[in-house]
């Protein structure tokens, strides 16, 4: 009876080495994404590594284990070839937004091998769904008309003297044009991306999830609304500087940022809902 040589048939990589790799990737990614002024794209990414990797270590135990040398071999080139290409990146390339879909599918590889990716399809869709770009979705989504519409209306409520003609959005001493780039489609696609990630991971049931969907619509566009109408009193009473920083500088990310926490807070506060929700259960089934 002949052997079959089981030497290297099945590699197992420790944790702690995984989640080092994984660590590295995700701080390259995050950095090139600073350093190259998308604050939009880093707050959701920030977001999904973290998830990716706590979920990756609370269910260590229970994932399929085990790679092969082909498929070991290629996760370590695709890793490899992420860190080379970031080193040779001097500008931002819309390759970042395929880094981490990259570097998911080498994980999983070194993890599970060929047999095992499967498992991942949940971080799949996140990262599918995050990584779309938003320049074809701006000519099939126009939020323009309602975006001036809904500012024009917060001045008014506010006590400004405002007029608005199409998407132009007049004050006594200046006039902004509301583009498609400023409608808040970007943000939009962004906290629908990150809804799509709370209903994979967490399941929280239809109720839960149209509402995570819901409120990905309303603060995204609530919060690109109050920006609007900010960018129409600086550009008619401040000056171009001021509004300019606050259209195409740093200020335009603090309103993306200030979206994610909001819909962050929103989707914790349905998960803690649930948790009491079993609690009192618990407790009125013991007694």
């Amino acid at each position: 009876m002949k052997l079959k040589p089981r030497l290297l048939s099945t590699i197992h990589i420790h944790c702690y080495s995984l989640l080092g790799l994984g660590s590295l990737l995700s701080v390259i990614h995050l950095t090139l994404l600073d350093r190259f002024a998308h604050a939009n794209q880093f707050s959701s990414c920030l977001l999904l590594w973290v998830a990716f990797m706590g979920l990756i270590h609370q269910n260590w135990n229970y994932l399929k284990r085990g790679s092969s040398p082909s498929a070991c071999l290629l996760g370590g080139m695709i890793s490899l070839g992420l860190l080379v290409k970031a080193a040779m990146l001097s500008s931002y390339e819309p390759f970042l937004r395929l880094w981490p879909l990259l570097a998911l599918l080498a994980l999983a590889l070194l993890i599970s091998g060929w047999k095992g990716v499967g498992q991942y399809w949940r971080e799949a869709i996140a990262w599918v769904f995050l990584s779309l770009p938003p320049g074809p979705i701006l000519h099939s989504i126009d939020l323009t008309l309602l975006t001036a519409k809904l500012a024009s209306f917060l001045l008014w409520y506010l006590g400004w003297y405002v007029s608005r003609q199409g998407s132009e959005i007049m004050l006594p001493t200046g006039t902004i044009a509301v583009l498609p780039g400023c409608s808040g489609v970007e943000s939009l696609l962004q906290l629908l991306g990150l809804a799509v990630l709370f209903i994979l991971f967490f399941s929280p049931g239809w109720l839960k999830s149209s509402l995570a969907i819901g409120s990905a619509i309303v603060f995204a566009i609530s919060t690109n609304v109050v920006r609007v109408a900010l960018m129409a009193i600086l550009n008619a009473y401040v000056g171009k500087s001021a509004f300019e920083y606050w259209h195409r500088g740093q200020g335009s990310y603090l309103f993306s940022l200030l979206a994610v926490i909001l819909f962050g807070t929103f989707c914790l506060c349905l998960l803690w809902q649930k948790t009491d929700a079993v609690e009192i259960v618990n407790s009125a089934q013991q007694q």
